[in-house]
């Protein structure tokens, strides 16, 4: 039986995978297959902050097992299989329990659970991870497809949970979290550490920014996610946990392994002439004037695309990615992944075909003396020795700095779903049939 369940945290406190641990501490269920964190449209108004949802598939494990975590150190296994049939209102009176102890009731928070013994049709997913779905649509397909599920609030979390019951994934990542309920206060050099230590491990992404000096691994410590490892290989990240844990200054409550749709662009769409608030598109164009700032840390330019003026920015939390952005000029063909928001593409990353020549004018040399003429004016010049006159300026070719290539924003930049250029994320059936080989 699955289980989805979104929208029960804040963007200050609680995490909706947190969840997770509080079920399996019931000790009715086990886990068969990984828990599903699926993080949908990141462009919507009401998210909180990362827009992720969870689902997972319970019962009474059968077959072979894998680690999945820990909880009090006590492991917590991943099954194959499960034998016979669990209860839908069962499951869903328990989930609902566990919602209603742990939302935040303080804030606009309107959590949903669903509870299905099979998975949505796909497209509910890529509908709520390009888009945006209204909850009256949710509802309806809840309705039609039969499954149990209800909501605290005006049960916007139902969307969300409808949208990870669809979630297939052709492209999938893994994630590790570790939490601790209560204060969990890190000192800085000890974050800076195990976060450059997980970004050394085999196959992670996203650990940290050396740069700007962000442990990209730690989030906001008011909540229960004391820190989260994204990566492909779930052996290195079970192993990255246990190192990382032993340079923590306290002991977890919990450890639990995650498959996600992270770093898989599946929030991106194909540009086809036609550009929607609140989606994120991979448009090709050439560069249609140079960059300017309108007097604050942002910076905007135009890219032509057929014909049509799109008006794209590198705003200020891309740090040092403007550097890159404000060296464009007219006429680069250039490739951007960006969310379209108030008629602006907010670039996620770059990739530059190819760059334009640029050339400087100055004074031409004098036919008569070969001494460089004086500049008289616009396109006036006159040989100072001789008294020649010319309007013919010289030009030289500007060494452009700005080259060919792919160009991310930093990582305290990025976004859960963005895929950073020269990282591949694993496909789902592939893993899926090695998992309890």
């Amino acid at each position: 039986m699955y289980i989805s369940f979104d929208d029960t945290d804040s963007r200050n406190a609680m995490c909706t995978t947190f969840l997770v641990t509080e079920l399996i501490r019931t000790g009715k269920y086990d886990l068969i297959g990984y828990p599903s964190l699926v993080r949908l449209n990141p462009n919507i108004p009401y998210k909180t902050r990362g827009n992720g949802a969870v689902r997972v598939r319970v019962g009474k494990g059968n077959g072979n097992k894998t680690l999945c975590g820990y909880i009090r150190g006590d492991p917590v296994y991943s099954y194959e299989g499960s034998e016979g049939e669990e209860d839908p209102e069962s499951i869903f009176d328990d989930i609902y329990s566990i919602v209603e102890k742990n939302y935040q009731r303080e804030e606009n928070t309107n959590p949903g659970m669903v509870v299905s013994p099979d998975l949505f049709p796909e497209y509910m997913y890529k509908e709520a991870v390009t888009g945006e779905v209204g909850l009256d649509h949710a509802v309806r397909s809840n309705m039609e497809l039969g499954s149990k599920f209800g909501g605290i609030g005006n049960g916007r979390g139902i969307i969300g949970s409808s949208a990870a019951m669809a979630w297939r994934g052709k492209r999938m990542t893994y994630e590790i979290i570790g939490y601790r309920e209560g204060a969990h206060q890190i000192p800085e050099d000890i974050k800076m550490e195990a976060a450059l230590y997980a970004d050394g491990v085999d196959g992670t992404f996203n650990s940290v920014d050396i740069h700007n000096r962000y442990p990209a691994i730690f989030p906001n410590p008011r909540t229960p996610v004391v820190y989260g490892i994204r990566g492909v290989n779930r052996d290195s990240l079970l192993q990255a946990s246990d190192t990382i844990n032993r340079k923590l200054p306290f002991e977890l409550d919990s450890v639990i392994l995650f498959e996600t749709n992270q770093g898989t662009d599946d929030h991106v769409e194909h540009y086809g002439g036609d550009l929607q608030d609140l989606h994120t598109y991979r448009i090709t164009g050439s560069v249609g004037s140079r960059p300017f700032t309108s007097g604050g840390s942002h910076y905007f330019s135009t890219l032509t695309v057929s014909g049509r003026e799109v008006r794209m920015a590198a705003f200020e939390p891309t740090k040092e990615f403007r550097s890159s952005f404000r060296q464009l000029l007219p006429g680069d063909f250039i490739t951007i992944y960006g969310s379209f928001l108030k008629d602006t593409i907010n670039i996620e990353k770059m990739e530059i075909h190819s760059i334009s020549r640029e050339y400087v004018r100055f004074p031409p040399i004098c036919r008569e003396c070969e001494d460089r003429m004086a500049n008289r004016g616009k396109f006036s010049y006159e040989c100072e020795k001789c008294g020649t006159r010319s309007s013919i300026p010289a030009y030289n070719e500007k060494k452009r700095w700005l080259k060919p290539g792919k160009y991310n924003v930093p990582v305290m930049a990025r976004r859960h779903l963005s895929m950073p250029f020269g990282f591949s994320p694993i496909s789902m059936e592939k893993e899926k049939r090695e998992l309890f080989a």
